[in-house]
């Protein structure tokens, strides 16, 4: 009995603490700039405390069950399969409707240095880099293949005003690709999809 209750005493420890750090981190760093990036969508005058609440439980629930499956070691497919749901919907968001009706380019691939060294955008070029983590993680290293579609991608906002066509948006892109697609053989993906590696 005592065994069976320890698990589930643990995860909620996790999402409780998780939820804490993610609220903390959320409204001082992070809440003027996603409101910044939902705002062709959806633009409230003072922020929007039900918005709010769903992005900070959604990150706690994802973030918990990350430290839950380096514990115990396994994870949830729900939850594998959850995550990349909502993953795949938030990344078509950010790629093309974030930033309708603007145009331009940059041929500069070390652009984003400028940025690193930018208070306020030193936040994006990083998230440039993790957003595209899990994707490395989910296929591999099918680098070519990830190339080719982020420079489509990219070619795709350009010719009809979605956001800039930056090399240095494609370089970051496939940084976060490649750390991810390190541990496509890893044991963290044998554990998350319970299949051995090919």
């Amino acid at each position: 009995m005592r065994h069976s209750l320890k698990k589930p005493l643990i995860n909620l420890t996790l999402f409780i603490g998780s939820f804490m750090f993610v609220r903390y981190l959320f409204q001082e760093k992070f809440a003027s700039l996603f409101f910044t990036y939902i705002a062709p969508i959806y633009s409230p005058v003072n922020g929007d405390f039900w918005v709010s609440l769903i992005v900070i439980l959604l990150l706690s629930f994802f973030m918990s069950a990350f430290f839950s499956l380096i514990i115990f070691k396994s994870i949830n497919k729900l939850v594998a399969y959850t995550f990349y749901m909502v993953y795949f919907v938030t990344l078509g968001y950010f790629l093309f409707f974030k930033s309708v009706g603007v145009s331009g380019y940059s041929l500069n691939p070390f652009s984003f240095v400028v940025d690193l060294l930018n208070g306020d955008g030193r936040i994006e070029a990083l998230f440039n880099v993790i957003y595209f983590i899990p994707l490395g993680f989910l296929i591999g290293k099918k680098y070519l293949l990830f190339l080719i579609s982020v420079t489509m991608t990219e070619i795709l906002q350009l010719t009809f005003s979605l956001g800039f066509f930056d090399l240095g948006d494609i370089l970051l892109n496939f940084s976060g690709f490649y750390i991810g697609a390190r541990f496509y053989h890893s044991t963290i993906r044998n554990l998350v999809f319970n299949k051995p590696t090919p």
